[in-house]
């Protein structure tokens, strides 16, 4: 025979069921009106993001060949109200942690090659994610099961990143930007580089 907690949780699931179907058959623009409340409630909105174009050099390939790949790198967007919120400090520090990894001057000198990395399908770049933390929100009902939760806010930026000398590899990098002093109230965790991007052969 189960315990008491069991057959009280039991019912919890039954009403939590019942609230997240109501939920699905809800319209496009119901659910839209619902997580904007929630957002309203949180205070948590995307964080106001730009891209300007930046240079990396890739993983697995000698960095004596001069390759730089264009990629996007991020900076601070105006912040819309009521849909993104400002996180000019955070990108700032964030750009200044990942350093010449991901280079805004575009590179000058005989025999650099400038590849568009943005359009080579199946290649993704190694990237950084640095998320810092908000303040605490009490009192959220759920849009799903009518739950109260409590909700930490937070913004998070990513950011794509390379090598810097010829031994260094992802983890060497990753270690490297990771040295650096970080952000209050904030973390990083880093996606390795994916895919075969380029043969270069000599002229």
């Amino acid at each position: 025979m189960g315990k008491f907690s069991d057959i009280r949780r039991a019912e919890q699931l039954v009403k939590d069921k019942e609230a997240y179907d109501t939920w699905v058959k809800k319209s496009t623009a119901d659910k839209q009106t619902a997580y904007k409340a929630t957002q309203t409630k949180t205070g948590n909105y995307k964080t106001a993001l730009e891209k300007e174009d930046g240079y990396i050099q890739p993983f697995g390939i000698d960095l004596a060949k001069k390759v730089f790949l264009i990629v996007d790198l991020p900076i601070s967007g105006t912040a819309q109200t009521g849909k993104t919120e400002s996180a000019a400090t955070l990108i700032t520090a964030f750009r200044t942690l990942v350093g010449a990894r991901a280079a805004k001057a575009k590179p000058t000198g005989a025999g650099n090659y400038l590849v568009e990395s943005r359009g080579i399908k199946g290649f993704v770049p190694a990237r950084a994610i640095i998320t810092q933390k908000g303040s605490k929100v009490e009192g959220v009902i759920s849009r799903f099961t009518n739950r109260e939760y409590s909700y930490t806010t937070k913004n998070s930026v990513s950011c794509p990143f390379g090598a810097i000398t010829g031994e260094e590899g992802f983890e060497m990098a990753a270690n490297g930007i990771k040295s650096g002093t970080l952000p209050n109230d904030s973390s990083l965790r880093f996606t390795p580089q994916k895919g075969i991007l380029i043969t270069v052969t000599a002229a």
